[in-house]
């Protein structure tokens, strides 16, 4: 199970990158102080700016996550609950 997280620059955080370069650094530690663990951190060309998967976290620990990044005011977030594919493929035929 992990959580996607997809960041976007807001017109704040696109004109002050280098407080996008910290909060990234804080958003790191929140999420391991809460147990999570990043397992891929990329920037993105086209519409989204940011993609972080992370593991380890429940949907309210990645709620969290996401509220600290938008209450900055320097990105827009979308997040995503996701489940390695052979475990949902066995969930879906067990219906």
């Amino acid at each position: 199970m992990a959580h996607v997280f997809m960041f976007r620059f807001t017109s704040e955080g696109a004109k002050n990158i280098s407080k996008i370069t910290e909060l990234r650094k804080e958003g790191r530690q929140k999420t391991e102080e809460l147990g999570g663990k990043i397992v891929a951190d990329y920037l993105l060309l086209g519409p989204r700016d940011v993609l972080y998967i992370v593991e380890g976290l429940d949907n309210k620990q990645a709620m969290t996550i996401a509220g600290f990044a938008a209450s900055s005011g320097l990105l827009t977030t979308e997040t995503y609950f996701a489940i390695d594919s052979a475990e949902g493929l066995e969930m879906l035929t067990q219906t």
